[in-house]
């Protein structure tokens, strides 16, 4: 087994262990309640730790995806307790009509947003951008919808 993969296996061992943790539970579930601080602390660390981890490297794709949809999740923490508590008074059929046409959404926004390749630096802030902007729709602008497709379409008519 290669270093890479042993190290991986610990870290995710160790991951699971801190989750557990009611420290841990507590401090994320002040994310959502205006607390975000830590959020934004943890996630500049990760960036810096990863950046002088590679800094001979190239910066894969991959990374500058996973800092953009960490962005968009961090800008989207305000509004996705309150979201998740509409969403629980929904029934099955309504919960699948506004998920698959949610999906619908978010798949043609997805293809719409451009990749620009002009040089490396352009390539991967367009890529952070357009995940912020995928996960930020995901969690502000889809429930936003499922408000109006509850008001417009499921509660009844006076």
């Amino acid at each position: 087994m290669g270093y890479d993969v042993l190290f991986g296996l610990l870290f995710g061992i160790l991951i699971i262990i801190l989750w557990n943790r009611l420290i841990i539970q507590r401090q994320v579930n002040e994310w959502y309640t205006g607390k975000r601080n830590s959020f934004w602390l943890i996630i500049s660390f990760a960036i810096i730790i990863y950046g002088i981890l590679t800094y001979d490297l190239a910066w894969p794709p991959v990374a500058s995806c996973s800092i953009g949809a960490y962005l968009g999740y961090g800008l989207s923490l305000s509004s996705i307790q309150y979201h998740l508590k509409l969403s629980l008074l929904n029934s099955i059929s309504q919960k699948l009509i506004i998920s698959l046409s949610s999906l619908v959404f978010v798949i043609f926004i997805t293809i719409m947003i451009p990749v620009f390749k002009y040089n490396q630096n352009i390539f991967h802030l367009n890529l952070m951008l357009k995940y912020l902007l995928i996960i930020w729709i995901i969690y502000e602008v889809v429930p936003r919808l499922q408000i109006y497709y509850n008001t417009v379409y499921f509660l009844p008519k006076k």
